[in-house]
């Protein structure tokens, strides 16, 4: 039991300092200079990937390693092209994250003919029959400084549903359909109630496609300031997250296709916009849990579950297995 807890103690240490770390804006701009071909970062990168990037001001945590490497990988056969990545690998003992920027060159129809000959008929076979990945939506992720985690929806539901009731703190960018499974799952009519959750007024939607330029609908909680009775709720959501994130990145995450975003647990500072006040939790559930079940368009979403706050308040609420 001991060593099961260290284990789980090593690797949320892993994972905050991760998500810490892919929220590093001079982190963010050297994948963005990646992104956008300069062979100079590159080279600087590629000569001693740890010292460049605290150059670069980026806080490497401490005892984390970082290396670079590049791979190359041919598509499924007849696909005609092949995947060339530069890959950014930050390691702690055994857990390790990679972000990579990758490049796509297509083959001209002699050299795909000649990769199919040099094929063997078997393995030509499994590759064909196999279900082609989409290295585009891979791509826009791995450039916004995530990390690509592929697997059946099944599994990844599974998981989701397991963190959640665990307590423990992610983020899931995940397609619509396995979005809509787990929000499903969560947010039952009576958690709904418990916490809050009302309509987004056209009002304040209106009010933050005027300010913020952002389309937003669905559902979210407000919550009264304790000291001088200011409402937050969801534009002051946005608001907050602008001043902490920038625009670019809210808005990137108000503005996905054919994607979702599903915080775990998030761990909150909510601060008034009116007097600056950091609200509190009083008590589980109570006054300091912002939650919200944001709608981007017909199937992208944005949401967050955290399990601790709701069963505290009603303890016989569970996930439903299914």
């Amino acid at each position: 039991m001991a060593e099961g807890r260290d284990e789980r103690t090593t690797f949320d240490h892993f994972m905050e300092n991760i998500n810490r770390l892919q929220a590093d804006p001079h982190f963010r701009e050297v994948l963005r200079e990646l992104d956008e071909g300069r062979k100079e970062t590159l080279s600087l990168l590629a000569s001693d990937p740890a010292a460049f990037l605290r150059h670069r001001g980026v806080q490497i945590p401490q005892d984390f390693r970082v290396s670079l490497r590049k791979t190359s990988k041919d598509a499924a056969v007849g696909q005609g092209y092949i995947i060339h990545c530069e890959c950014v690998e930050v390691c702690f003992l055994r857990y390790c994250s990679i972000l990579c920027y990758c490049e796509i060159d297509e083959f001209s129809e002699d050299e795909q003919r000649r990769e199919i000959e040099k094929t063997p008929a078997h393995e030509a076979s499994i590759r064909v029959d196999s279900p082609s990945l989409s290295f585009g939506a891979i791509e826009t992720l791995v450039h916004q400084g995530k990390t690509v985690v592929s697997s059946e929806d099944s599994a990844m539901i599974e998981w989701a549903t397991k963190t959640i009731a665990e307590g423990r703190t992610a983020t899931l960018y995940c397609k619509p359909t396995v979005f809509e499974a787990i929000i499903k799952s969560y947010w039952t009519p009576k958690r709904v109630e418990i916490a809050g959750l009302k309509p987004i007024s056209l009002e304040q939607a209106a009010r933050v496609k005027s300010d913020f330029n952002i389309k937003v609908d669905g559902y979210a909680n407000s919550l009264d300031c304790p000291r001088c009775g200011h409402v937050y709720s969801t534009y002051e959501f946005i608001q907050q997250g602008i001043e902490e994130h920038g625009e670019e990145h809210v808005r990137a995450a108000f503005s996905l296709k054919g994607a979702a975003i599903l915080q775990i647990n998030p761990v909150q500072d909510i601060i008034c916009r009116n007097c600056r006040l950091h609200i509190i939790t009083s008590e589980p559930g109570g006054p300091g849990s912002y939650d919200y079940l944001y709608r981007i368009d017909l199937d992208e979403g944005y949401a967050c579950c955290r399990i601790r706050d709701i069963e505290a308040l009603a303890p016989n609420l569970r996930l439903r297995p299914d």
